[in-house]
């Protein structure tokens, strides 16, 4: 009754060449919340650090490479809802729309067409979820956001 050719009990072991889905750096925003102090690494280490991550636009072996445009699209919008911020819109008005990053990153990093690299996608998803509900975080994601692609761009990890 039992087939020699057949596997007996459950799982496959898994490819040793299976690949790990990227991770975002770790990030904490402020040293100290309360008094709004940012931690000193966020904007400097931390942020090179991520920015190292996203592929090099030199690599020939990804078709999902950061452009410009997609940082725009994505940077620009956030950089929008933080203008609108700072110009007296209320944060309760400002949240959903921030919320909603997280289906257009989903959007963006779908199979076929143009995507983000995995990179990227996932700095963004694990940022959304690290601002939560919470302005000062939002704030904060900004500067970090701001400046992780400037090292993208000093880098070379952001092409035409």
């Amino acid at each position: 009754m039992n087939n020699p050719n057949q596997r007996s009990g459950g799982t496959r072991p898994q490819s040793q060449t299976q690949k790990e889905a990227p991770t975002a750096v770790k990030v904490v925003y402020y040293k100290d919340k309360a008094r709004k102090i940012l931690d000193p690494e966020l904007l400097d280490q931390k942020a090179q650090e991520q920015a190292n991550k996203f592929p090099d636009v030199n690599d020939r072996n990804r078709k999902d490479k950061l452009s410009k445009s997609q940082i725009r699209r994505f940077f620009g919008a956030i950089k929008n809802l933080h203008f609108q911020l700072e110009n007296g819109r209320p944060w309760e008005q400002v949240l959903p729309l921030f919320k909603m990053f997280q289906s257009k990153v989903a959007y963006a990093k779908r199979s076929g067409g143009k995507k983000i690299p995995e990179e990227f996608a996932a700095f963004l998803e694990e940022n959304i979820k690290l601002v939560g509900n919470d302005e000062d975080n939002f704030r904060a994601f900004v500067l970090y956001f701001e400046a992780v692609l400037g090292f993208a761009y000093g880098n070379n990890k952001i092409g035409d």
